[in-house]
């Protein structure tokens, strides 16, 4: 995923497991302009970690990716405040599409 958007202009902080990122996010929330994450993870899932995010920038988006076979649905990610989500597998040409559809074409912004 890191590489992906790297190829899309972005500047990718990658992180090992969910509680890193939330850790690097709290240390400075303004400084992060996007979230992409997975759903399935150690420790935390993606729509926990979105919630902890946006109750510190309740502006941040948020794209989840999840498998079909993980269970979850639109509504709950809409409600965990997740901006937009994303079917694995995943394809760049999909994540561009739904980074224009934020506003964060080819990360100029």
């Amino acid at each position: 995923m890191g590489a992906m958007l790297e190829k899309l202009g972005y500047r990718a902080v990658v992180t090992a497991n969910p509680l890193d990122a939330l850790d690097r996010f709290r240390a400075d929330p303004t400084s992060w302009r996007l979230v992409v994450t997975d759903q399935t993870m150690p420790g935390m899932t993606g729509t926990e970690l979105t919630r902890q995010m946006r109750a510190l920038r309740p502006d941040l988006p948020v794209v989840l990716c999840s498998g079909f076979s993980e269970g979850l649905g639109h509504d709950a990610a809409m409600e965990a405040g997740v901006s937009l989500m994303l079917a694995k597998p995943l394809l760049r040409a999909d994540l561009a599409a739904a980074l224009s559809e934020l506003g964060l074409e080819n990360g100029k912004k």
